[in-house]
């Protein structure tokens, strides 16, 4: 797992960009206090970087793009850790785009291309200081394939990006809020691998305000969305979704169907796939004293599977914010957050299988589980799959409310499924998983997800990209799906496993060892 963050150890030095990679076993790659990602400052006396995303790059590393102020304007920049956990291309951080009509660049977003490389979004400021969304293409190299970004937006309005996913064409859908206060709408639009916008519209028009869209790939070309929605206005905000296709249409009504109504606030929704939709997961306010987690089923016919009023995850005494989700291979969905319950707030979670039960009693109804103990100061909970039944959740913490100083920790929950559970649900997206063991010899086993019957080739490459063998190429049902790799006539080093089901393609690295 790779680990960005922003770090001010310089002090009046700046903020600089670190990173961390850990092992299965917790074990970091770097010293405790990890390397600087853009290492060469290009010979300024402060460091100005932060607003990062990241995005993994197929091959084991992953992509950063961060803003950048060490010139007079903010520019979005991009850096790759390979799967060696070295800094690929430029040590400086390679800059998105330069034009002299641009201002600022604000607010950056990358997500993978399917081919090695990613796409980046960001927020501009041309010279009048009108913010429209831009779009590039980078290789595996860093460097631009587009001789021009994708102008995205050109609005009279401050068009504020927020995510985007790669479709399985290998196209880029972007999700943004856009309009004038009071009358925020959400908008997207989809960017073709030669920077063509193919669509753009109005996801929410409706009455007053639309704000804090999220967006999940729906592994056809298509994605999800799911916002906060004022538009009735005796109550506050409630939470509504929609689904897109590929070529833009909308599957569910016009301006999206309800996901929940209740008193007061229900806010920052976060999305996760489901077997057979997605997940929706919220901070609610509807107690009027505290903030709890709850959550809702949407199928793919956007219909609530789970209470109308949704499912709630924790609703114990005390505060709570922050929440992340995710999904593992068999659909069961996985959520942490920042939870107050005692003095200090610690970090908490649950896992929850289809049907809205706790996968295991470690996770009380209701209530959730105790990720990370209320010892100390925590809080801003970061949530990503590790493999297909597990995830690493990754946190701030100091000792104490005043403490000046905040580390960061991390820990892997497992999702704890009984041995039959991956052959008896169908998994909610297609997934290479890490081989194991790794490093090995001579045997290994290879697992890989299907969300739906496909044709399946799984191959093994050298370093120089020669096809050493092929383990599976046929048509193969919807599930979790093992293959065993014998290397025995091989001699030892690096080789890349690659698996292609359709439009889907991801490649993983492994170590034989004799």
């Amino acid at each position: 797992m790779g680990i960005v963050w922003e770090d001010n150890r310089f002090g009046r030095g700046g903020t600089a960009l670190y990173f961390q990679i850990l092992d299965m076993e917790g074990a970091p790659l770097y010293s405790e206090n990890g390397e600087p990602l853009a290492p060469d400052n290009e010979g300024h006396d402060c460091f100005r970087q932060n607003n990062l995303s990241l995005c993994p790059d197929g091959t084991g590393g992953f992509f950063c793009v961060f803003e950048d102020s060490r010139t007079s304007y903010k520019r979005i920049r991009l850096t790759r850790v390979d799967a060696d956990g070295l800094i690929a291309g430029d040590s400086a951080g390679t800059v998105v785009c330069d034009d002299e009509f641009t201002s600022d660049q604000v607010y950056c977003f990358c997500t993978p291309d399917g081919q090695g490389g990613c796409y980046v979004a960001w927020q501009n400021y041309d010279l009048d200081f009108y913010i429209d969304i831009y779009a590039m293409r980078m290789d595996a190299d860093g460097q631009r394939l587009w001789t021009s970004p994708a102008r995205v937006t050109d609005t009279p309005f401050e068009d504020d990006i927020v995510h985007g996913v790669v479709t399985s064409d290998d196209g880029c859908i972007v999700v943004w809020r856009t309009g004038e206060f009071g009358q925020f709408n959400i908008s997207a639009a989809r960017v073709g691998s030669e920077g063509a916008v193919t669509w753009n519209f109005d996801v929410c028009d409706a009455a007053n305000m639309q704000e804090n869209p999220a967006i999940l790939a729906d592994n056809e070309g298509g994605a999800y969305f799911a916002w906060m929605d004022k538009r009735i206005p005796a109550q506050n905000c409630d939470i509504y979704a929609q689904h897109v296709s590929a070529d833009g249409t909308e599957l569910w009504e016009h301006n999206g169907v309800l996901v929940v109504s209740d008193t007061l606030n229900q806010s920052n929704p976060q999305l996760a796939p489901a077997p057979d939709g997605i997940y929706v997961v919220w901070e609610d306010f509807r107690s009027g004293v505290q903030e709890d987690i709850y959550a809702q089923y949407m199928t793919e016919s956007g219909s609530r599977l789970w209470p109308e009023q949704g499912l709630p995850l924790c609703s114990a005494t005390g505060e709570r914010w922050v929440v992340r989700c995710s999904a593992d291979a068999a659909g069961n969905l996985f959520a942490a957050w920042w939870d107050q319950r005692d003095r200090y707030p610690g970090i908490s979670g649950t896992c929850l299988a289809p049907d809205g039960e706790p996968v295991n009693p470690w996770w009380e109804p209701q209530m959730g589980g105790e990720i990370s103990p209320a010892d100390a100061w925590q809080r801003w909970p970061m949530v990503t799959p590790v493999g297909g039944y597990a995830f690493a959740v990754v946190w701030e913490r100091s000792a104490g409310l005043y403490q000046p100083i905040m580390g960061l920790r991390a820990q892997l929950v497992q999702s704890n499924l009984a041995a039959d559970e991956p052959e008896a649900s169908v998994p909610s997206r297609f997934a290479l998983l890490q081989n194991y063991p790794n490093p090995f010899n001579p045997l290994t086993r290879i697992e890989f997800t299907l969300p739906h019957a496909a044709r399946a080739k799984l191959a093994v490459y050298d370093l120089l990209g020669r096809e050493v063998t092929v383990l599976a190429d046929e048509s193969l049902a919807a599930g979790v799906h093992s293959v065993s790799f014998d290397a025995s006539d091989l001699p030892s080093g690096v080789y890349f496993y690659r698996l292609q089901a359709g439009q889907f393609m991801q490649t993983r690295k492994m170590v034989l060892l004799k």
